[in-house]
């Protein structure tokens, strides 16, 4: 897996229901700017709030709106239960998408040897390509880079999200897959970091902002494709401003406001007044659209 994925938010209606409308020309949008797929039920999406029924109703929403298109259909299928995240990989497998993205388990703290388990057991109960999600700044545990080498032995496991926005990370990583003469793809979890991540070989990434500017991020990531490094970078800060106005709360408050379907579900609220002014004076100055 290479290029840009997008975390798709789920926008919702005045009633607090799923908008359809809205997704449809949200991923038009996608589809236009040329991303390599699109991510259903990530954290982007609220996970955490969407119930079962409107998860996989995204799903088969998802897959009949890409069927005559090349992109790729990833799920976020992990939880912080081993058993929940296998029955609810099974069944996402048996549907047919493009891979499955499966988070380190939050809250609980697994201990190493029950973080292995955790991704092992979870990888061997399904066919489909795993993506190891790697985000310590809301699981609170990290996964060691030997832990990632071990797990890439593993035939399906074959990419890892990295949000952590740390080269020393990443660069470990690098040397513990070259140790066990093994190889993952990696792709970004972290915006702010992405050209970064790119010049210390990241292969893509798996952008929120993507949401907001697909056509720029794929375009940065050709640029960087073709070895044209200041193009990249040039674009990149063209719309870094917005980019970090959007990140100003937490994911994806600031990315739904600025997409105009700005309605969360609680536990999240509305974004502060100050921040939308803050978006706005970028959307005004054409940084956006």
């Amino acid at each position: 897996m290479k290029g840009i994925y997008t975390a798709i938010i789920t926008p919702f209606d005045d009633f607090g229901d799923i908008h359809f409308k809205k997704l449809h020309t949200l991923i038009d949008r996608q589809i236009d700017a040329g991303v390599s797929g699109i991510v259903v039920n990530g954290t982007t999406a609220e996970s955490p709030t969407l119930l079962s029924t409107e998860v996989f109703q995204l799903i088969e929403w998802t897959q009949e709106k890409l069927k005559d298109t090349s992109l790729s259909i990833i799920v976020g299928t992990g939880t912080n239960s081993t058993q929940t995240t296998i029955e609810n990989s099974q069944r996402v497998d048996r549907m047919g998408v493009d891979g499955l993205l499966i988070v380190t388990p939050y809250y609980n703290k697994p201990n190493a040897t029950g973080l292995y388990s955790h991704f092992e057991t979870a990888a061997r109960s399904i066919k489909s390509p795993v993506i190891l999600y790697q985000i310590p700044g809301r699981s609170i545990v990290s996964i060691p880079p030997e832990m990632v080498a071990r797990l890439s032995l593993i035939p399906n496991i074959e990419v890892i999200k990295d949000a952590t926005g740390n080269m020393n990370y990443f660069n470990k990583l690098k040397i513990e897959l070259k140790k066990m003469n093994s190889s993952l793809n990696f792709l970004s979890g972290d915006d702010g970091s992405f050209i970064d991540f790119l010049k210390n070989g990241g292969d893509g990434a798996i952008s929120a902002f993507a949401n907001v500017c697909p056509h720029e991020l794929v375009q940065i990531q050709n640029a960087f494709n073709k070895n044209k490094i200041d193009k990249a970078e040039e674009i990149f800060q063209s719309i870094q401003p917005l980019m970090n106005a959007c990140f100003l709360e937490t994911n994806p408050i600031g990315i739904k406001y600025a997409l105009g379907c700005p309605k969360v579900r609680l536990p999240l609220g509305p974004l502060d007044k100050k921040n939308q002014n803050i978006i706005d004076q970028y959307i005004k100055k054409d940084l956006f659209l």
